[in-house]
């Protein structure tokens, strides 16, 4: 028998397990044809590719948030690229006009803030392996 404190243990474990396995509810076409968004407002957003990603993927997303001087990215959990292969690059104009191009790759935990109210994420992938892609909270 499993008692009452192993329930939540048990659970918590399945929960994981879940979303370490998660798909995303669009397809990598639809994800492609996706141009990006603007944002009334300062809530947050997330943000994310396809889970797991597509192989040859070459895609340019403009997300614009027009209530705000400054948006925070935060990397969520699991955010994962073919190291050196396939990468995600966001790229921004600082509100004293310069451009500005952060480059992931691999594991991704860094957070950073866009001086600005626009950015741009272009993700490239490979024609070999796919890993889970990535989710990003834009607050």
């Amino acid at each position: 028998s499993i008692r009452r404190g192993h329930c939540s243990i048990l659970s918590a474990m399945l929960l994981l397990a879940v979303l370490l396995n998660a798909t995303s509810a669009f397809t990598c076409d639809e994800y492609a044809a996706y141009p990006g968004a603007v944002f009334d407002g300062m809530q947050s957003q997330t943000l994310q590719s396809p889970h797991p990603y597509c192989n040859n993927l070459n895609v340019t997303q403009t997300f614009s948030f027009s209530d705000s001087s400054a948006v925070q990215v935060k990397f969520q959990f699991n955010n994962t690229f073919i190291e050196s292969y396939d990468t995600l690059t966001v790229s921004y104009t600082t509100a004293s006009g310069i451009d500005m191009t952060e480059n992931f790759t691999g594991e991704v935990v860094n957070d950073f803030y866009v001086d600005g109210t626009e950015f741009k994420l272009t993700f490239v992938s490979d024609s070999s392996v796919t890993y889970y892609g990535y989710d990003i909270l834009a607050t």
